[in-house]
């Protein structure tokens, strides 16, 4: 009986503070510093789900680099979320903090931790490097004023992205026109763009879009705008 009660114990703590005691697959981390770690980790989550949208093959392995104020919390929990992040829409088991690793693992996925104390523009960041068959993807997020999440980098495009519902991320070519064309489109199907980014890089001849709109697209819609002939790529990512 004794043991069931300490079972159902830490069980209560767990649904009620995040705390894991005596866990087997998970590291001992304190209530009070997965609350520091919190804002953190829901940061890292949505990067990646985003990162898993944009890597062209199942990703092999990740590399999560905590950055100023953002490496003073604890890795781990962050680490984990992001893993979740990008394992959510990957597999049909309900991912969380207890299996994703062990998941992560059968999926022959590995994760890397960096820290870095030493930042210049932004006072924390986290930096998500994901490594998959055709090469790497990487994207970086911060929180403005220490709470808003901002997705602030996609591989060589500086951007300003506030990670929430359903994003249209395009890759074109850097010409006129092409932005009218894709919201010409959207409109005709009745799509309302709530939010647009558009960013160029040094010695890339195309740019990116990040469209924040109002409803997920059909597969049909992507196709069609696949089609236009200035786009190269477009997908969507619902957050």
């Amino acid at each position: 009986v004794a043991v069931s009660v300490e079972i159902a114990r830490q069980a209560v703590t767990f649904l009620n503070t995040g705390e894991a005691v005596n866990a087997l697959n998970l590291p001992r981390v304190s209530a009070k510093e997965l609350k520091r770690s919190q804002r953190f980790m829901n940061l890292a989550g949505s990067l990646g789900k985003v990162l898993a949208g944009l890597a062209s093959k199942p990703l092999q392995k990740i590399e999560i680099n905590l950055v100023g104020g953002a490496a003073e919390v604890e890795s781990r929990p962050v680490a984990v979320a992001a893993l979740i992040g990008v394992l959510s829409d990957q597999v049909s088991t309900p991912v969380n903090r207890v299996n994703a690793e062990n998941i992560a693992k059968r999926q022959g996925l590995s994760i890397v931790e960096v820290k870095t104390y030493e930042t210049e523009d932004y006072l924390s960041l986290i930096k998500l490097v994901g490594h998959h068959a055709d090469g790497t993807v990487s994207l970086t997020g911060t929180l403005l004023g220490g709470r808003q999440p901002r997705l602030v980098n996609i591989d060589q495009f500086e951007i300003e992205v506030i990670p929430e519902g359903t994003l249209l991320i395009t890759r074109h070519e850097d010409k006129p026109g092409v932005i009218s064309a894709i919201s010409t489109v959207l409109g005709q199907a009745q799509i309302n763009i709530t939010r647009m980014q558009v960013s160029t890089a040094e010695n890339l001849e195309h740019a990116m879009a990040v469209i924040s709109v109002s409803e997920p697209l059909t597969e049909e819609l992507l196709q069609q705008l696949c089609a236009l002939e200035p786009v190269y790529k477009a997908i969507q990512i619902k957050l």
